[in-house]
């Protein structure tokens, strides 16, 4: 009996695979260690870090696209064929992909034509922007593999931009931007940093987050499903 409550005490482990899933679950915290009776950890990684640890059971829980192209991915990085039988889910976010520009950059709105031209390559200046004589720079955040790649098949119908450029983080498209009023960036978020706030258009494209467990998980894991379920999924239904 000792080890079974040692172990209904250890706190329900949630990985996501991206910021934005932790800027949403993060301020629920509270709410989902009071249903779930422990204490809750939310941890960002990679995401082929998350999907490896929700198959192995390192971890309970992750954040990611669907399903069934999180266990693609997975499969992608080496992971195991999975049953997804075996996983329940819930989609707790849908979030818009933004575009980024320095503020010195004149450019007052971006069409989906443009948009469009800019990823592909085809509109290589800003002339037929803003009328200026200066070339574009795609850069996108690496650690953003779903957000870019919602926005790429939304626009381009590919994975993948020809022409971006890659900073590893969000905060490092920000300092591109910063520096160079040439590029535009692309964020799940459309703000920026202490010093810095570029001029953001909202795009399009959207990624849906979700909540990804094993099914026949512990009680205490299966409790912070059930909030998010009957809280935030719910809301985002109505």
């Amino acid at each position: 009996m000792a080890a079974a409550s040692a172990n209904a005490a250890e706190p329900v482990r949630i990985l996501s695979g991206g910021p934005a899933g932790m800027k949403l679950l993060e301020p629920l915290k509270p709410q989902m260690e009071e249903a779930a009776g422990v204490p809750v950890e939310i941890k960002v990684t990679r995401f082929d870090a998350a999907i490896k640890g929700l198959a192995a059971g390192t971890i309970e829980a992750m954040v990611g696209p669907t399903l069934v192209k999180t266990l693609e991915a997975g499969e992608k990085v080496g992971m195991a064929k999975q049953n997804p039988d075996d996983f329940q889910s819930v989609q707790i976010m849908s979030n818009k992909v933004w575009a980024l520009i320095n503020p010195k950059n004149p450019t007052k709105n971006l069409t989906k034509e443009q948009l469009t031209g800019i990823l592909n390559g085809t509109i290589k200046s800003w002339e037929t922007i803003n009328g200026q004589k200066a070339p574009i720079v795609v850069v996108m955040p690496k650690n953003l593999e779903a957000t870019m790649k919602a926005l790429t098949m939304h626009y381009l119908k590919s994975e993948t931009s020809p022409i971006a450029e890659y900073a590893p983080t969000q905060d490092g498209v920000l300092k591109r931007i910063e520096m160079n009023p040439n590029e535009i960036g692309f964020s799940g978020v459309g703000s920026g940093t202490k010093t810095f706030t570029p001029t953001a258009f909202t795009t399009d494209a959207r990624v849906d987050l979700y909540f990804l467990m094993k099914k026949n998980t512990r009680r205490e894991a299966q409790k912070v499903f059930d909030y998010l379920k009957d809280n935030v999924a719910k809301k985002l239904k109505d």
